[in-house]
């Protein structure tokens, strides 16, 4: 389990709710060799689908020098816990716990940990981006998103969030530039932003087809973004409408000018997926 610095967000009365985090940890194994990974971890709570409210969790993580993914996911259902102001929840043998916070997201957390590599323990490091979202959404309904995590050399860090309706046009578009270690905070109109697919992927186990690699436009310019490894496909359920695509992605590009590169996380949920 990796500790995550960081205020905690608790669970609210929303129909459905989940803590999502991302990251990019590296660390040397007792030869001095570099492993890079990426990895995500969410938690839904999901109220009103029975007695008791049901938590469902996964984690891939992203094994960047076997280029390799592995995922796995836990399903509970108990109680919201009477933990006043801070997240204390589980899957399973999973759990999710921080400190006591209100509404928002963390884009550049300290994270550290041990990582199980082929039996070896590694103590690794980075930097995570955790989302925290509630209220009445709809996850089903022949809809899906294309979604971006972004942490540049620059210093600037960027997410981008692309609505899908059931044919796969965009109907929504919607993002937010950080900068200056969280004191410079730009609301990003869909005027400013767009993304581009220049490839595609089509998965051998579920047989849907995904972007794979994209020309993203910010306010003042243009990143690449390439896939770490083309199946990053998440299937946990094995049922049509809990299938993915999550991946560890490079980014490079120019913004204003000048040169910049960095790490993301990518996300796709495609139209009737």
């Amino acid at each position: 389990m990796l500790g995550l610095r960081a205020w905690d967000e608790a669970p609210h009365s929303a129909p459905v709710e989940w803590w999502y985090f991302s990251g990019h940890p590296s660390g040397k194994d007792a030869q001095g060799r570099v492993h890079a990974y990426g990895y995500e971890y969410v938690i839904f709570q999901f109220l009103g689908l029975a007695a008791k409210p049901v938590y469902l969790a996964d984690l891939s993580v992203t094994d960047l020098a076997a280029k390799t993914l592995h995922f796995a996911g836990e399903e509970d259902s108990y109680p919201v816990p009477k933990a006043a102001g801070r997240l204390a929840l589980h899957a399973g043998s999973w759990p999710a716990s921080l400190g006591s916070s209100y509404y928002y997201s963390w884009t550049s957390l300290a994270t550290a940990g041990p990582i199980v590599d082929h039996g070896v323990t590694l103590n690794v490091s980075g930097t995570s981006w955790m989302d925290h979202q509630w209220g009445p959404m709809a996850l089903r309904g022949g809809g899906g998103w294309d979604w971006f995590s972004m942490q540049l050399s620059n210093g600037q860090q960027y997410m981008l969030s692309f609505i899908r309706n059931a044919q796969g046009q965009i109907v929504s578009t919607g993002g937010t530039r950080v900068a200056d270690g969280g004191k410079d905070i730009a609301y990003l109109t869909s005027a400013s932003i767009g993304e581009q697919a220049t490839g595609s992927w089509t998965s051998p186990a579920t047989g849907i087809k995904y972007g794979s690699g994209w020309q993203v436009a910010v306010p003042g310019g243009q990143l690449t973004v390439t896939p770490d490894l083309r199946d990053q496909e998440v299937d946990l359920l094995k049922t049509p409408d809990s299938v993915y695509w999550e991946g560890d992605v490079t980014i490079k590009g120019k913004i204003g000018g000048v040169t910049v590169s960095g790490d993301g996380y990518t996300e796709l949920n495609p139209p009737g997926a």
